[in-house]
């Protein structure tokens, strides 16, 4: 596997596990909570559909990783990720969100996901990632502004 496809895994990785686990802790959730818990539900419908137009959306202009790809490189990575598996499978073991008290446009996620990729029936790659997500409110829409990939 190239780097531009590991890094686009990591990212897949990254992104569905956000969005799973916002899902999960949106039961006793705050309003902010619920609309983070929408835009990543929408990140992780966009990747298993691959409708990179989902996932897009719910990246601010400005979203960066801690490796400093953006957002052309998301929409690039996504292009060859899609073309290279059938469907991309996510599972949360653990999550966590919170809305910065002094900052309440701000907000920080962490999970822990297993993504796998399937060329077929049986997935032919996965990898446990820790990752950590910045959000910022931009009127009363969560975007997603920084993530941080860790194998």
């Amino acid at each position: 596997m190239n780097r531009k496809s590991t890094l686009f895994s990591q990212l897949i990785k990254a992104l569905v596990a956000l969005s799973i686990s916002i899902l999960l802790s949106a039961c006793s959730s705050s309003p902010d909570e619920e609309l983070i818990a929408n835009a990543m539900s929408d990140i992780q419908e966009g990747l298993e559909t691959k409708n990179s137009k989902l996932v897009l959306n719910a990246l601010s202009d400005d979203f960066i990783t801690n490796k400093n790809q953006d957002k052309t490189w998301a929409k690039r990575i996504m292009a060859l990720y899609f073309f290279r598996h059938k469907s991309i499978t996510i599972l949360i073991t653990q999550s966590d969100t919170q809305i910065n008290k002094q900052h309440p446009n701000e907000a920080d996620t962490e999970a822990t996901v297993l993504l796998t990729g399937q060329a077929g029936w049986i997935p032919e790659s996965g990898k446990i990632y820790h990752v950590k997500g910045r959000w910022e409110k931009d009127d009363d829409q969560w975007l997603l502004s920084y993530l941080e990939i860790k194998d």
